[in-house]
């Protein structure tokens, strides 16, 4: 984590972000991915021991086994694959993890389920089927006890493609919560696989994402913010919820809280590098990502009695307007924004590459879709860019 660069008799230490990739796991004693650490008197942007800690001594754990797949005769009479060594080096039994279907267990493997399942239809005759089989166990085993692999054999229940409606195999289905949540069909890429098992287990804790946000908002909202991050930090740390982008846009806003724009831009920057998927889909993480880009665009020390004055002195200036606008934003007159940001858009739609259309959108993403001033302002934005 540190690079030492010796000049003379001197040595100088740089520090680097700990960047995290979309699939790196986050070990309990590292910092989130931040360019320094941060402290403030009320909070702490970091997982794990205080900064003067020793370092941890964590191993990489063992590589699992070649031959990772599990035989489709190697089931006992339950259904259940026999005990194999998981990823983690653990001796683990497979009824936690992968389980053929019977007309017994069916119900209770799948719907029933209190982990989410993935169930794959598949026929024995099909190479592809074992393929995706053993890709899907080498993922079930990065989650025990968490994640369930339930299998189908459609030569043994034909009558279920038919009700299923399955053209092809394999096919798989993701149920979660009871509820069929996704489905594919064929041998997907590994990248696939892991985009849709991360929508999956994303929405089993649905519920316990949403607790977690809106206990994050109302904590930073009454201004402790030290709350709000340890809050955010769960999201961001508990690999199975699949919810990190949630929690750095949180500690993003967290981070605008204590005026550290730097360490929101940084923050923000994972976010767009390894869940930029998320900003456009979850309205959460796009507001967090306006508000900090509306941040760093408000001018720095800005005089705002002065730009009011500029802007009256020169009203034809939409550069002069569109900065005001900013830095209105930036101080909280988020009313006053809208309506400098609406009237610069209303004496010249196509300045600047329609700037100031893009302006109001950011805006009204930053407030949120439930904000009043959104509401109003979307109506008159829209007499001004529709008529």
């Amino acid at each position: 984590m540190r690079a030492v660069l010796r000049a003379g008799s001197q040595a100088l230490r740089i520090s680097r972000p700990f960047i995290v990739p979309r699939t790196t796991i986050i070990p309990a004693s590292y910092r989130i991915i931040t360019p320094r650490p941060f402290h403030t008197s009320s909070a702490s942007f970091f997982v794990g021991p205080p900064h003067n800690a020793p370092p941890p001594h964590n191993p990489p754990p063992p590589r699992p086994p070649q031959d990772q797949g599990a035989n489709y005769d190697d089931v006992d009479d339950e259904g259940e694959v026999p005990e194999v060594v998981g990823a983690e080096g653990k001796r683990t039994r497979m009824k936690d993890m992968v389980v053929e279907l019977t007309a017994k267990n069916f119900e209770r493997m799948t719907v029933q389920s209190q982990v989410p399942v993935v169930m794959m239809c598949y026929t024995r005759h099909k190479a592809e089927c074992q393929t995706m089989r053993n890709k899907l166990e080498a993922i079930v085993r990065q989650y025990p006890g968490s994640l369930r692999l339930s299998c189908l054999n459609l030569e043994t229940a034909p009558e279920l493609a038919q009700q299923l409606g399955i053209m092809d195999v394999p096919a798989m289905f993701c149920f979660a919560n009871g509820r069929l949540v996704d489905r594919f069909t064929g041998l997907v890429s590994d990248k696939t696989i892991n985009e849709r098992i991360n929508i999956l287990m994303r929405t089993a804790s649905i519920a316990i994402i949403s607790e977690l946000t809106a206990a994050g908002e109302a904590a930073l909202e009454a201004g402790d913010v030290k709350k709000a991050v340890e809050t955010y930090n769960k999201l961001v740390t508990d690999r199975n919820m699949k919810a990190e982008s949630y929690g750095l846009a949180g500690l993003a806003m967290c981070a605008l809280n204590q005026k550290d724009l730097p360490l929101a831009q940084a923050l923000v920057k994972n976010i767009k590098d390894n869940y930029a998927a998320d900003i456009t889909h979850i309205p959460l993480i796009k507001q967090a990502v306006s508000n900090v880009e509306l941040a760093a665009a408000s001018l720095p020390s800005t005089d705002m009695k002065g730009m009011e004055d500029a802007v009256k002195a020169s009203p034809e200036d939409q550069q002069l307007r569109y900065d005001l606008a900013t830095a209105y934003f930036a101080a909280g007159h988020h009313d006053k924004a809208v309506h400098q940001a609406l009237e610069c858009l209303r004496r010249d739609r196509t300045w600047n590459e329609e700037a100031a259309r893009k302006l109001v959108i950011k805006i009204f993403e930053a407030l949120g879709p439930d904000s009043e001033i959104t509401k109003l302002g979307r109506r008159r934005f829209s007499s001004l860019w529709f008529m």
